[in-house]
C-alpha cells in the first residue's frame, strides 16, 4: 500500500505567489509540490484504522516511509513531534513503532530528581504486568500515560481479541521508554546540568533515528508546543511534569536552552502558539526564542515561532490568524536583540476559504496581502489543489 502511494506521487512546482503556502500533506499521496512547505498530519500518514482492533495500518517504519516520500522534495515539513502521543507513531495503536520520543517533561521530572523510570517485563510475563497497581506505578518517577497503563496491564487471558494488539504494543512502548529513559536517569546524580544535556541529547537522536539525520537537518521541522493550553498539558505536553506544576523561571530557562537549543543545532525547529496581541505572551515568545538560540550557538538554521490572533474561546486553534499584528511583533523580536535572519513567523490558524464563487478572489487577497508582510500562507490545500488553483 505504501509503496504503490508513494509509486504514484508525481512532482509538480508551483509558481509565485503559490510557492510561499504551506501546503497540507494529502493522502493518499498524488502530487509533491517541490520545494513547497508543508505541514502534515501524524494520524493521516499512520494509514486508515482497523475499527475493531483500533490499530492503524501502516507500521512506524511504513510511516517513515510516507513521510519521507514528501519531505524528500518539499522546502520543510512541519511535524509534531513533542510529547509522548503527540508524535509520529502511536505507541500502543500503531504495531512496531519505529523511534519513540524521549518527552520534554520527563526531562523536568528528572531535572528535578526523579530517579525511576518505567516498569520493563518481557511482553509475554501477564503476570508481572497485570500485577501493576496503577499508572504511578508503572511509570515511577516520570510522568505517567493513564492510556499506556490502561492496555499495559490488561490481562492476555481476559483481553479480548480486538484489544490483544493494542496490549501487547502498549507493553512494547513501555519497555523502550524504561530503555530510552535509563541514560537520562542515570544522569540525574550529576546534576541538572548534565540531566539536561542528556535529555536534549536523547531528543535528538530519536529525530535522527525516525526520519534520518540529513532528512531531520535538511527537511524535517518538528515543533514542540512550548505554550501548551490545560487540554495539551493533561496529554503530556511543555515541560510541566504534571498540569498543574509551576517551574522556577530559571529551570524553565534552562529547559529550553538546552533541550530547544540542541534541536535548533540539528535542525529547523518550530515552537508554537503565541497570541501576539498580548504583550504578555509576545515578551514570552522573545524569551523563548533568545533562549533557544542562545542554546543553539552559531548555526544556519531557523527558528520557526508560531504566532496567533485572538483564538476560539473552547481553545483550539481556530479564530484570527496574526497578519494584523507580525509587523508590530517584528520590530519588538529586533528591539530585544534577536538577529531576526535566524528566525521566521508563521501566522496561525490556517486559513479556510470561503464556498463558492468568492473563493478565488479571496484566496488572491489573502496571496496578496501575506506576501507583502514576508510571511508564508498557511490554509487547507494540498498540493494537488494548489497545483490546480495556480494554471
Amino acid at each position: 500500500m505504501v509503496a504503490a502511494t508513494i509509486a504514484a506521487a508525481t512532482l509538480v512546482s508551483l509558481p509565485a505567489p503559490y510557492s510561499h503556502v504551506v501546503a497540507r500533506v494529502d493522502t493518499p499521496l498524488k502530487l509533491v509540490c517541490k520545494d513547497q512547505l508543508y505541514e502534515g498530519n501524524n494520524l493521516d500518514l499512520r494509514g486508515a484504522v482497523d475499527k475493531k482492533r483500533q490499530i492503524y495500518a501502516r507500521t512506524g517504519d511504513e510511516s517513515f516511509a510516507a513521510w519521507k516520500a514528501v519531505a524528500t522534495d518539499s522546502g520543510g515539513i512541519f511535524v509534531l513531534r513533542d510529547s509522548l502521543m503527540g508524535q509520529q507513531d502511536h505507541p500502543y495503536r500503531q504495531n512496531a513503532p519505529r523511534a519513540l520520543l524521549l518527552p520534554p517533561n520527563w526531562i523536568t521530572a528528572a531535572a528535578l530528581g526523579a530517579t525511576a523510570g518505567p516498569v520493563s517485563f518481557p511482553v509475554e510475563d501477564d503476570a508481572a504486568w497485570t500485577a501493576v497497581k496503577s499508572a504511578k506505578d508503572m511509570f515511577g518517577g516520570m510522568p505517567a500515560s493513564d492510556a499506556l497503563f490502561e492496555f499495559a496491564s490488561k490481562s492476555l487471558k481476559t483481553a479480548s481479541a480486538d484489544e490483544l494488539a493494542r496490549v501487547r504494543n502498549a507493553r512494547s512502548s513501555v519497555r523502550e521508554m524504561a530503555q530510552i529513559a535509563a541514560p537520562l536517569l542515570a544522569a540525574v546524580a550529576k546534576g541538572r546540568e548534565k540531566v539536561i544535556e542528556e535529555g536534549a541529547r536523547l531528543i535528538v537522536e530519536s529525530d535522527e533515528r525516525y526520519f534520518g539525520k540529513e532528512l531531520r537537518e535538511k527537511k524535517i521541522i518538528p515543533i514542540f508546543v512550548e505554550n501548551p493550553r490545560r487540554v495539551e498539558l493533561e496529554e503530556g505536553k511543555g515541560f510541566e511534569p504534571l498540569p498543574d506544576s509551576v517551574l522556577a523561571p530559571e529551570l524553565r530557562t534552562a529547559l529550553i536552552r538546552g533541550v530547544y537549543g540542541a534541536r535548533l543545532k540539528a535542525g529547523d525547529l518550530a515552537i508554537e502558539r503565541y497570541d501576539i496581541r498580548d504583550a504578555k505572551l509576545r515578551q514570552r515568545a522573545i524569551e523563548v526564542a533568545k533562549a533557544s538560540l542562545e542554546g543553539a550557538g552559531s548555526t544556519h538554521h531557523k527558528l520557526w515561532l508560531w504566532v496567533t490572533g485572538k483564538l476560539d474561546d473552547r481553545g483550539e486553534l481556530k479564530g484570527e490568524d496574526a497578519s494584523a499584528y507580525v509587523e508590530n511583533f517584528r520590530k519588538e523580536l529586533i528591539a530585544s536583540g534577536i538577529d531576526m535572519s535566524r528566525v521566521r513567523l508563521l501566522s496561525k490558524p490556517a486559513l479556510v476559504p470561503p464556498k463558492g464563487k468568492d473563493r478565488d478572489a479571496w484566496l488572491k487577497e489573502k496571496l496578496a496581502r501575506f506576501e507583502k508582510l514576508a510571511l508564508p500562507l498557511s490554509t487547507v490545500f494540498n498540493c494537488e489543489q494548489l497545483h490546480q488553483l495556480s494554471r
